[in-house]
């Protein structure tokens, strides 16, 4: 993938939200549009309700994955991982073309034939299968194309509406006005529109939803005899009280959002065919019957065969859908013949109405979607000077750019001793970066930052004042095990978290959380567990010791047994007889946040304790490593419980002999010795 196109994908998190914004657009349309099909005997109100519900929940689906995308929940949650992986399993195989053989030419008699050289065979190349995200991005760019097509189509229909509007003049008929006056009335309009007349539409209309006025073709309030005029104005006035341009405008914005989606648009020709049986049906209630309506819809009709009129955002008209009018025409002559039609929804309806649109808007949130935007282990690397060819072909291929699945994939094939030889030397990079704090600061770091204005569970764990000091000279150098996994890139990649990091705050504050998403390699031990935990947060595979055989109970305090951030407070019983930091594999949380995940007490085997404490895929023993960097993995199992605390404790047992410790330099060395 080219640099350029690299920078062209959208982060994963965007892309699950938009995911769940689609399925929910489809399967919300598509639902209202089946309960609208098994209720379409019901009153227009009911039906007209239901959808209406429908596209009120379609209009926040965009705020509610917005809000998902931000607040980093979802109900659905994926592994960052899972979007980086091909779409198939196997690249595809693509076979060339090739050139045919050309015909042979004609053979004089006695010419030696020639025989044409063999067609090589079409070599069949794989080629690369492309991965969700990269196919989501493209999808999604497709998307957002579309919106700024549709969002371009109504800037143009608003500059249509505001021409449209320097074409109105009064209505000259004070007769025409009147009857507008009393359809006001009639439908329950407190304040009636105004009554303009214009060349510029070719049927009745309404125009803006603020300040609506009524808009007759010109010449119409003169043409028309009373009783079709009045039809007409009952009918537009209908669409005023009935709020119908509100809903227009909530139509627009809908379908130029989801412009791929037909069940989207069915909804939108089906919500507008149920709104204009309804404001037929005051009319209706007016008259006492359709026909005079019936005609007057014929009689524009017919005026506007062979044309093809599309009205402007914030008007609706008479007739919107030329090929519904057949439909509207004999429902108006049906309805003289039955009871009189309902316009407003009943109790009934209303409860149906809300009880469908809490269903919907339950679907929005089930089908939201939330991946933890892995931040890059390490970028794409720049590629260096070419070197000779020589030197080229001497050298190995290249490795793959380092990010977090290729690391989980080279952590994956380490033997015992090579992941072994990784975690010893992060555990010594993580405490020389702690001596450094130590030369910055006058103290060692507290493994849990000070802040009285937060609960404890809610401040920042000591990791993040590390970041900072860490050095990649620290950690393996070049040609070790290990040397891969933190290098001067990812060096700067961490002190450039750290200063994102407001410690003022809470490890869960909006402006924290990009940080607490990010894998820190330094952090990590092959084998330990995954990176992140079960809500995406990168995890650390190291904690800060803070104490010996502590009183937790299984409730997180604020002890801190070795690393206090206070220069009163040192170590008193030598940094070569003092555990810094140790080893887990159990009840793994955000690197970032203050608690069990990155700092716990030293429970020895013959403890009892219920709070979580050091360990490893190693039943027995774990690494620890001493503030002196010296690291270790040690069999605790043949670790004395005195000597195990007064490895824990900063003014412990100044006489332990730390000679005579069950410590070996590798798991693997540990094994051998049983």
């Amino acid at each position: 993938m080219t640099p350029a196109f690299n920078g062209m994908l959208f982060d994963r998190s965007l892309i699950c939200a938009s995911c769940g914004a689609a399925v929910a657009a489809v399967i919300v349309a598509a639902l209202a549009l089946i309960v609208g099909r098994f209720v379409r005997g019901r009153p227009a109100p009911l039906r007209y309700g239901l959808l209406l519900a429908a596209l009120v929940v379609l209009g926040i689906v965009p705020a509610v994955a917005a809000a998902s995308r931000l607040g980093g929940w979802g109900a659905v949650r994926i592994s960052p991982v899972a979007v980086d992986r091909p779409l198939a399993p196997q690249p595809f195989l693509v076979t060339p073309a090739v050139p045919g053989p050309m015909p042979m030419p004609a053979i004089a008699d006695g010419e030696e034939a020639l025989r044409p050289d063999r067609i090589a065979e079409p070599t069949v190349m794989p080629m690369r299968v492309p991965t969700l995200r990269e196919a989501a991005s493209g999808l999604l760019w497709a998307w957002l194309g579309g919106l700024l097509f549709f969002v371009g189509m109504v800037i143009r229909d608003l500059v249509r509406l505001r021409l449209l509007r320097q074409t109105l003049v009064p209505c000259p008929s004070p007769a025409a006005v009147g009857l507008l006056d009393e359809a006001a009335r009639s439908v329950g309009l407190t304040q009636p529109p105004r009554l303009f007349e214009s060349a510029a539409v070719p049927v009745p209309v309404v125009i803006g939803p603020v300040k609506p006025v009524v808009v007759l073709p010109a010449g119409m309030a003169n043409t028309l005899d009373r009783e079709k005029l009045t039809a007409v104005l009952l009918h537009e006035a209908a669409h005023v009280v009935h709020g119908d341009l509100w809903v227009g405008l909530l139509q627009h914005a809908v379908a130029a959002i989801f412009w791929w989606c037909p069940p989207v648009h069915r909804l939108n020709r089906r919500l507008a065919e149920v709104r204009e049986e309804i404001c037929d049906d005051y009319v209706v209630l007016a008259q006492g019957d359709g026909f005079q309506l019936a005609e007057v819809l014929v009689e524009m009709a017919a005026g506007l065969r062979g044309s093809r009129q599309r009205l402007t955002i914030g008007t609706l008209g008479a007739i919107d859908e030329k090929p519904a009018l057949e439909g509207r025409v004999e429902r108006l002559i049906d309805l003289t013949r039955k009871a009189a039609p309902m316009t407003r929804m009943s109790r009934l309806a209303v409860v149906a109405t809300g009880a469908f649109g809490l269903a919907a808007l339950a679907i929005v949130l089930a089908t939201t979607i939330h991946a933890a935007d892995e931040v890059p282990v390490a970028e794409t690397k720049a590629s260096p000077a070419a070197p000779p060819l020589a030197a080229v072909e001497a050298k190995e291929p290249p490795a793959a750019p380092l990010n977090e699945s290729t690391l989980q994939a080279e952590w994956h094939n380490l033997d015992d001793e090579q992941a072994g030889a990784v975690i010893l030397r992060n555990m010594r990079g993580l405490v020389r970066a702690m001596h450094k704090y130590e030369e910055a600061h006058g103290s060692l770091p507290p493994a849990v930052v000070p802040n009285p204005n937060l609960p404890l569970e809610k401040r920042l764990s000591g990791f993040v004042l590390l970041l900072p000091f860490l050095d990649a000279t620290d950690f393996p150098k070049k040609g070790q095990e290990g040397a891969r996994f933190f290098d001067n890139e990812l060096s700067a990649m961490a002190k450039t978290v750290g200063e994102t990091i407001d410690v003022t705050k809470a490890w869960d504050d909006p402006a924290n959380l990009q940080a607490a998403r990010t894998v820190i390699p330094a952090l990590l031990a092959p084998g330990s567990g995954p990176f992140r935990d079960k809500n995406g947060y990168a995890v650390s595979h190291f904690a800060f010791v803070r104490g010996a055989n502590g009183k937790d109970d299984g409730v997180f305090n604020e002890t801190v047994g070795i690393t206090f951030g206070n220069a009163e407070k040192v170590i008193e019983d030598g940094s070569s007889c003092t555990f810094a930091l140790g080893q887990i594999n159990d009840e793994l949380g955000p690197w970032t946040a203050a608690g069990f995940s990155t700092s716990r007490h030293a429970y020895h085997p013959s403890d009892t304790f219920t709070a979580p404490t050091f360990g490893s895929q190693y039943v027995g023993g774990c690494y620890f490593v001493n503030c002196d960097s010296y690291a270790y993995f040690l069999d605790i199992d043949k670790t004395g419980a005195r000597n195990f605390h007064a490895l824990a404790t900063r003014a412990g047992w100044e006489s332990l002999d730390s000679s005579a410790l069950p410590r070996f330099n590798t798991a693997t060395e540990w094994k051998r010795s049983r």
